[in-house]
């Protein structure tokens, strides 16, 4: 199993997706992840093809995301402004299965 995790305050989305990419791709020796975690602020949120971006860079098994106040990768806290960090697993010989979670208010 293999591990990687990557962060920045960059406000320019599509770059920042490919410096993370490119951070996570280093940390994970080349081999696409089978799973990746994607956290981001408001201030990316909305840029159109975020989530394309980085299936399509790096090509993980599944990807999950949501948006956060403040996002942590590298043992760094990014806070008060834009931020992205995407951490990553290599997990041979797991069945992985997504789902998704919804709030209801009852």
């Amino acid at each position: 199993m293999r591990f990687a995790s990557a962060g920045s305050s960059h406000s320019a989305t599509q770059q920042t997706v490919r410096d993370l990419v490119r951070q996570i791709n280093e940390q994970l020796g080349g081999v696409a992840p089978d799973l990746a975690f994607l956290f981001v602020t408001p201030h990316h949120v909305l840029e159109p093809g975020l989530t394309q971006a980085i299936r399509d860079q790096l090509q993980p098994g599944i990807l999950l995301g949501c948006t956060a106040e403040s996002v942590a990768a590298g043992g760094l806290e990014y806070e008060h402004g834009p931020a992205m960090a995407l951490w990553a697993a290599g997990l041979p010989g797991c069945e992985l299965e997504p789902f998704h979670v919804q709030f209801e208010r009852t």
